[in-house]
């Protein structure tokens, strides 16, 4: 009777079989478009749908409609910072998470209204005003994600930020000498996964979370700071700082004895307000390669991460459900394992078998 109804809902076109949630508050409308997610094809121009999204869509919507306030976050730019891939942009999206990318040089403070500051493996050290208008917001209590990239550029102003916490980032990258602890590679780690809200999805469910090319995190004693290790190497890693000398995966003089962690959160009182910080070690860690190797994990962890700043008492990030195959990730222990087992082992005992049973007809 009314075909142009949604036009009191939205401004843009609306395809058919979307979908509109609706409470007093406001209004969501989920198009048929992002229900179905779909990989466009140039070469043989086709598009093939790669997963489902009906589920968080409708979720996200109907916790959207339901929230009171919207939790606003801002990205950091100005200092070659990394730009989240779609997958996460949407994570933060489906978590009814306004954000914005800013550069502080246009801004005298912080924006008053930010739940969390993003800053995402910045290559080039922060300036003096930078540095000086995150310190600001931090001991008012406000808080931050923090990731670390691995450069060869001196970054004082960067280690300023992570010294208010008490933390402190171990030149150079870790190398895993443990194989129950890495990914084919020493250096693709597969650190184990503390215990907090962050990681609760995770630990519950005995998954990976895969953190390529990490650094280490020291914490330092520190009065009024309470740190939570999320993510932590075996007794056997080690750092190295200088990475371009070579001389493979054995442990050199000069390398640094781990444990080490890359991944904390951190709690500091400050004026009677907690300012919390998320603090990882791996500019790889919230990408979708990455991701893809453990099918979903470091995009839960990355889920998790944001609800440590907003409240999520009305919303759950449900992942899309992907139709592609997906890996099965293993330490590389258990691979040396499975591949000696059915390489070696099996068909010895088909062998020593078959022989037996040749021999035993034989003598009849």
């Amino acid at each position: 009777m009314n075909p142009k109804f949604f036009t009191n809902y939205t401004d843009g076109i609306v395809t058919q079989n979307s979908l509109i949630v609706e409470s007093a508050k406001r209004s969501k409308v989920i198009d048929y478009s992002d229900i179905y997610q779909s990989e466009f094809d140039y070469y043989n121009y086709s598009s093939t749908v790669t997963g489902y999204d009906g589920e968080g869509q409708l979720t996200s919507a109907i916790a959207y409609v339901a929230t009171e306030e919207m939790p606003k976050i801002y990205m950091l730019e100005g200092h070659d910072e990394l730009s989240f891939e779609p997958s996460f942009t949407s994570a933060i999206e489906k978590a009814n998470v306004d954000y914005e990318t800013i550069n502080l040089l246009n801004y005298d403070t912080v924006p008053e209204d930010a739940d969390c500051v993003i800053l995402n493996a910045p290559a080039r050290d922060l300036s003096n005003d930078d540095t000086e208008k995150l310190l600001s917001y931090m001991e008012k209590g406000g808080d931050m994600l923090i990731i670390s990239a691995y450069t060869d550029a001196e970054m004082p102003n960067f280690s300023r930020l992570l010294d208010f916490y008490g933390l402190e980032i171990t030149k150079g990258l870790i190398i895993e000498a443990d194989n129950n602890f890495y990914y084919q590679d020493p250096f693709y780690l597969f650190p184990e996964v503390g215990y907090d809200d962050i990681t609760d999805s995770i630990t519950g469910s005995g998954s990976f979370v895969f953190v390529p090319y990490a650094q280490g995190i020291t914490i330092k004693e520190q009065e009024n700071v309470a740190v939570t290790p999320l993510l932590t190497t075996s007794d056997e890693s080690y750092g190295r700082s200088d990475i371009s000398a070579g001389g493979g995966y054995e442990k050199q003089e000069g390398d640094i004895d781990g444990p080490f962690h890359t991944g904390v959160k951190c709690e500091k009182e400050v004026e009677g307000e907690i300012s919390t910080a998320v603090v990882y070690g791996s500019e790889y860690l919230f990408t979708q390669n990455a991701d893809e190797i453990v099918s979903g994990t470091n995009l839960m962890l990355f889920a998790g991460t944001l609800g440590s700043f907003v409240s999520y008492t009305d919303s759950v990030v449900v992942p899309v459900k992907s139709y592609e195959v997906s890996y099965i990730a293993m330490p590389q222990s258990s691979i040396v394992f499975l591949a000696i087992a059915t390489v070696i082992v099996l068909p010895f005992g088909f062998l020593v078998t078959g022989f037996g049973i040749w021999f035993k007809r034989r003598k009849r």
